[in-house]
């Protein structure tokens, strides 16, 4: 079984919407909103009832062993001497803090990699004495590490947790290497849901070395590797074949193959060179070990499983041209979907309602979906429809309080072209004060709704909505359905006033977005005075609506460079169609950086590759290479920005040493 825990994937506070936050014009404040979350909850739990709750966030713990084999014999290649790669992971219950080591009876350990998404992660575990010590400094519900073990496979590896709440409930469990070859552990620690897991690190039976520092290449140039078997559940001298094929990103069709054969034990790493295509686009470079010399005759009856081990490498091919964009400067776009909130049977007119019920629950498009806090109201340019106050029920007469209930209202798009950008439209009085919360909710590829994703919103303040005569005012969001059914969640952000809104469109009006200002042959010139726009987290895919991949085994939703290949080019193509000349942007924010480094002990939190069973990061994903080269190429100025907000291991080196009076500072001084 798979133990999935729950925990947000991004933000670890989250914080209230908020219309200052708006920096992106059009595409709000990437920070979780809790009044959304709540209101996403409820759309899950009562009527959508997707796989996942909204906090089962890209759940970071681990699969369990992927097409494993049984030992046949002797392991392959075992000696006096070997290294394994192990994940030791444990969480998926309440949050709670826990304390340990890992240890070895016999060789060493070495290159820890934490897999917690807090910010405080780095810094709290840390070799001494050839143990692993484990201090966590906040609870949380999901913990982990990634050791090479350097030791015989006659050695025992031995894992020690205690909860700092109870001293008294300390788990410890002892296992042999040789059993970590082709086996998982699992063991439940506690009585809230948290278990242990110990298996091999995904990857490390076909281990990849390469010169390479990034995973990012021009066309047409050479990926240069080698593969080396290692420890394969097989005996030894049995024959081999290392197949390498390259396929398109997320598909399956062949560009390049080679196949090598081998036995089982040999050492001898197998080198490799694959020409790149040479046009841009993510690749995925499939090594699969197959045992051979089985006759079909006697495979084929008994049923013997050929594969014996199977990974990936992805990556990223960057084109030195513009990214693409629509000729015009003001395209015709045309009206797709219109929604009028005054009418209640709209669902009908868009066929919603002869959509089929799903397996469990009532019919998900049996009318409008909300927390019946809607209702009509004429207002002198006409009929809309208004959001009650949050906060209480008084207004309808209840009296009772909701402590801090968000009023809100869903409604369901009609989409045909999903991928395309398009422009959601929505209508409101320009004579109301009010705060209205505009957000596009889909699922993504696990089938959950995550609280976080494209959040945007009016903020009309009195002095402004008393000035002129009432007119009818339009909202436009730009976004990028994955889906041909999202949804746009209406909230009313005040708890004191009704939020007012009329009409619902959707536009659409080609496959890119025009372009603000037409480009000049040759060079990008450099304008005189920047105009940037700003991120203060490295959400861009989310904010882009880019697709996750799902990964088959763990049946989880996670980043990998399709993901933020689709989510710079989005960011790109909408930063000329506004007229920005550059962004601003963190790339290192709440413990987790968008580029590799040897100094930091980053966190998955903003890149979650590492947790994909097919292992296809062979190093962390330079992201923000990626994005330099996208934004040289259209002439635009990109400023990383760094959050200073994490520990750095060797500054808790030092502070642990008591060399220097070295100290965590607090808010407070």
């Amino acid at each position: 079984m798979a133990i999935l825990p729950t925990f947000y994937r991004r933000d670890a506070v989250p914080q209230l919407w908020k219309s200052a936050g708006f920096m992106m014009s059009g595409h709000g404040c990437p920070r979780t909103s809790t009044g959304q979350s709540k209101v996403v909850a409820a759309i899950i739990g009562g009527h959508l009832r997707w796989r996942y709750a909204i906090t089962l966030a890209c759940a970071m713990l681990f699969a369990l062993f992927s097409q494993s084999i049984s030992a046949v014999g002797t392991t392959a290649g075992a000696t006096a001497g070997e290294s394994m790669r192990v994940r030791v992971a444990w969480g998926g219950g309440t949050e709670r803090i826990w304390q340990g080591e890992i240890s070895l009876s016999e060789g060493n350990l070495s290159q820890p990699q934490p897999l917690g998404i807090e910010a405080d992660e780095s810094g709290s575990m840390w070799i001494a004495q050839k143990r692993l010590i484990i201090q966590q400094r906040s609870a949380r519900a999901y913990d982990g590490v990634d050791l090479l073990l350097d030791a015989p496979l006659q050695a025992q590896l031995r894992v020690i947790l205690t909860a700092s709440d109870d001293p008294s409930q300390t788990i410890s469990l002892t296992i042999p290497l040789k059993q970590l070859v082709g086996e998982f552990f699992n063991k439940q620690l506690d009585d809230s849901g948290n278990r242990l897991l110990v298996r091999r690190t995904p990857g490390d039976k076909l281990r990849i070395v390469t010169a390479h520092r990034s995973m990012v290449f021009s066309p047409g140039e050479l990926l240069k590797l080698s593969v080396q078997p290692h420890l394969l559940p097989l005996d030894s001298g049995s024959k081999l074949s290392i197949r390498a094929h390259l396929v398109e990103g997320r598909q399956s069709r062949e560009i390049w193959s080679k196949v090598h054969e081998t036995r089982s034990g040999d050492r001898t790493a197998i080198p490799l060179e694959v020409p790149l295509p040479r046009r841009e686009g993510v690749f995925e470079l499939v090594l699969s070990a197959t045992r051979t010399g089985w006759p079909t005759s006697l495979r084929k009856p008994l049923n013997i499983k050929q594969l014996v081990a199977q990974r990936s490498v992805q990556l990223v091919v960057l084109s030195d041209d513009r990214s693409p964009a629509g000729t015009k400067a003001k395209p015709a776009l045309s009206k797709v979907v219109e929604i009028d909130p005054t009418n209640p049977s709209w669902h009908e007119k868009m066929g919603l309602n002869k959509l089929p019920r799903l397996s469990s629950g009532p019919r998900l498009w049996n009318g409008p979906l909300g927390n019946g806090r809607l209702e009509t109201w004429r207002h002198p340019l006409g009929e809309m429809v208004r959001l009650k106050p949050g906060g209480s029920n008084t207004e309808s007469g209840g009296g009772e309080s909701s402590g801090d209930e968000v009023s809100w209202e869903a409604y369901t798009l009609s989409i045909k072209d999903p991928g395309r950008p398009h422009v959601l439209e929505v209508e409101y009085p320009s004579d109301i004060p009010q705060t209205l919360g505009i957000s596009i909710l889909e699922p993504n590829s696990a089938g959950a709704i995550m609280p976080i994703g494209l959040d945007s919103g009016v903020d009309l303040r009195h002095k402004v909505a008393g000035s002129g005569a009432p007119r009818m005012l339009r909202h436009r969001l730009v976004f990028w359905p994955r889906t041909t059914t999202p949804m746009v969640l209406m909230t009313n952000r005040r708890d004191d006033s009704p939020a007012v809104y009329g009409k619902i469109r959707v536009l659409s009006g080609g496959k890119h977005l025009p372009r603000a200002f037409s480009l000049p042959p040759g060079p990008m010139p450099q304008p005189e005075r920047l105009l940037a726009a700003y991120l203060d987290r490295p959400l861009f895919p989310e904010n882009f609506s880019a697709n996750e991949s799902l990964d088959n085994w763990s049946g989880r939703s996670l980043d990998d460079w399709v993901t933020f290949h689709q989510g710079g080019t989005r960011l790109v193509e909408y930063l000329n169609h506004v007229g920005y000349g550059g962004l601003m942007m963190s790339v290192l924010a709440d413990g987790s950086a968008i580029y590799p480094s040897n100094v930091l002990q980053s966190t998955p939190r903003y890149d979650t590759g590492v947790f994909f069973t097919t292992a296809q990061d062979p190093m962390r994903k330079d992201v923000l290479e990626m994005l330099l080269r996208q934004f040289d190429r259209d002439g635009l100025q990109f400023i990383p920005m760094i959050e200073f907000a994490m520990p750095l291991p060797e500054l808790e080196a030092i502070r642990r040493s008591g060399e220097a009076p070295v100290e965590w500072i607090g808010p407070a001084g």
